[in-house]
């Protein structure tokens, strides 16, 4: 069923690390932006940082499906 609610599961080991260090990078990196934005009324770091959030979320992305990181229960 589709619309089934899953329970989110709790990485362990070395992948809490991996987690870790790649959400931090993205919240800090985009928090930044935000900062930039709000604070400094936006400037040419800008574009450059919210760039680096969108690299920060593909890291995120890209480490959770190539090492088969379980995010949400199948059953």
């Amino acid at each position: 069923m589709l619309g089934k609610i899953r329970r989110f599961l709790v990485p362990k080991g070395e992948e809490i690390v991996g987690l870790l260090l790649s959400s931090t990078a993205l919240v800090v990196i985009t928090g930044l932006a935000l900062f930039d934005v709000i604070v400094l009324s936006g400037n040419h770091w800008t574009a450059a940082l919210f760039g680096l959030s969108v690299v920060s979320f593909g890291w995120l992305v890209s480490y959770i499906y190539n090492n088969n990181i379980p995010l949400f229960d199948e059953d």
